[in-house]
């Protein structure tokens, strides 16, 4: 067996800098190409019994599709795949969450977890 993982093509919060969570955020024109290239990529990878499986969020399962049509197969959702949520912080960029939770951000540099409201 073989393990494939593919990360969700670019989306205009990514280049944004902002922090995108459970945000269903769509993928921008970058991303879908990013994702076709994706796609021709795998295409001769992936055999006929290949399973794909995505978040249902938007961008990922845009791109998830891309490399599904391509090889052929089909995609199934996973909401366990959903990236984790980030409360208040969402849609933030680093600057923004610095103003406005400099302690909580200190500690999101320091690689320890913060506590961020509504999450």
């Amino acid at each position: 067996m073989q393990l494939y993982v593919l990360r969700h093509g670019e989306t205009d919060w990514n280049v944004q800098g902002r922090l995108q969570g459970t945000s269903d955020v769509p993928l921008n024109a970058r991303g879908i190409e990013q994702a076709q290239r994706a796609a021709r990529s795998l295409r001769g990878v992936l055999s006929p019994q290949a399973i794909i499986v995505s978040s249902p969020l938007e961008r990922a399962l845009a791109t998830a599709t891309a490399v599904a049509q391509a090889a052929g197969v089909s995609v199934e959702t996973d909401p366990r795949l959903i990236e984790r949520a980030y409360g208040v912080w969402e849609g933030l960029t680093e600057e923004e969450r610095a103003v406005r939770d400099p302690e909580e951000h200190e500690r999101w540099r320091d690689r320890k977890e913060p506590a961020i409201e509504g999450y």
